[in-house]
């Protein structure tokens, strides 16, 4: 981990983490735009997947008090979106069978902290899975289009999934205050991410 000493834009001396890369586990303050490794925040009560961007976090700095993070819900092209991700990233490879897709996503269900997705049943998860695969061409290439099996999958730009935008706080000074009051630490994290 590389850590830089500077001048946080809202306050005097703050550590920075640096490079900010998607694949290290990083979170971005959502309002002073700094980016912050896995292992140097507070408050995150489980691992982060890599490329996983679906948070709302505050920096200590900015929230004035404690960190503060809440999940943002996941839908399942997202998911998808995720773990495609997270596989090309592991095993360097570019196609993954839908096995291989649906093995990562059963073993990580947890991981994966996906909200109303949650109480989905193993058995209807392929269903869902499958259906995204297939409904969103313009992120997912299939190998029967480059005429290769008709099981196999791949991002067709090997990036990350965005979060919805739409949810996230338009005002972030109000918001901010709104935080420090209700702060956000380890041991809150699963009870805010229900709310």
């Amino acid at each position: 981990l590389v850590v830089l000493v500077l001048l946080h834009p809202h306050s005097n001396l703050v550590v920075f983490c640096f490079p900010p890369r998607w694949y290290l586990k990083m979170l971005q303050c959502y309002h002073c735009r700094q980016w912050f490794h896995e292992a140097c925040t507070q408050c995150l009560s489980d691992p982060m997947m890599f490329g996983d961007r679906f948070y709302v976090f505050y920096c200590s700095v900015c929230n004035q008090g404690p960190e503060y993070i809440k999940r943002l819900p996941l839908r399942w092209v997202d998911v998808v979106h995720l773990v495609l991700y997270n596989l090309g990233v592991q095993s360097k490879k570019k196609y993954f069978d839908f096995e291989e897709i649906l093995a990562f996503v059963n073993h990580h269900w947890d991981l994966l902290q996906l909200g109303k997705l949650t109480g989905t049943p193993v058995a209807e998860r392929s269903t869902h899975l499958l259906d995204a695969l297939n409904s969103y061409k313009s992120r997912f290439l299939c190998g029967k289009e480059i005429k290769k099996k008709k099981c196999i999958f791949r991002l067709r730009i090997r990036v990350p999934p965005n979060p919805p935008s739409k949810l996230l706080p338009e005002k972030v000074d109000s918001r901010v205050s709104e935080l420090k009051k209700g702060g956000g630490s380890k041991h809150s994290h699963k009870n805010r991410s229900a709310s």
